[in-house]
């Protein structure tokens, strides 16, 4: 059981979001869903 975590995601840009992962990984791939990108 692996409990949710608030991460802040930081563009090349500079632009933040926070979103809510189990991981850091899942959080950059929530963060670009988010902006309409490819996570890479």
């Amino acid at each position: 059981m692996s409990t949710m975590d608030v991460y802040l995601v930081t563009r090349i840009d500079g632009l933040t979001t926070r979103v809510v992962a189990k991981s850091h990984e899942q959080a950059k791939c929530l963060a670009a869903k988010k902006w309409g990108l490819k996570a890479g």
